[in-house]
């Protein structure tokens, strides 16, 4: 008898799991035919300008440390004109 509610509790326990899974994927679609910005890739591109904005802050520092001379290769160097 105990072997019994065993297998009850396991197929009760996967239903239940069985039955999670089906309304996380009928709630995932409905949100993709209804357009809700719930989707990963929307939340990228609301957040794409601040992505941008760091990238061009990125660059601009990165443009700005080559140009510094003890950065630069001695062969590249202008040579101390005292």
């Amino acid at each position: 008898m105990d072997i019994v509610k065993k297998v009850a509790d396991r197929i009760a326990n996967g239903a239940n799991y069985l039955a999670d899974e089906a309304e996380k994927r009928m709630n995932y679609s409905r949100g993709f035919k209804d357009g809700y910005n719930d989707r990963p890739r929307n939340r990228f591109f609301e957040n794409l300008s601040d992505y941008q904005e760091g990238y061009e802050a990125g660059r601009k520092q990165a443009q700005a440390d080559t140009k510094s001379p003890s950065l630069l290769p001695r062969s590249f160097q202008k040579p101390n004109e005292d």
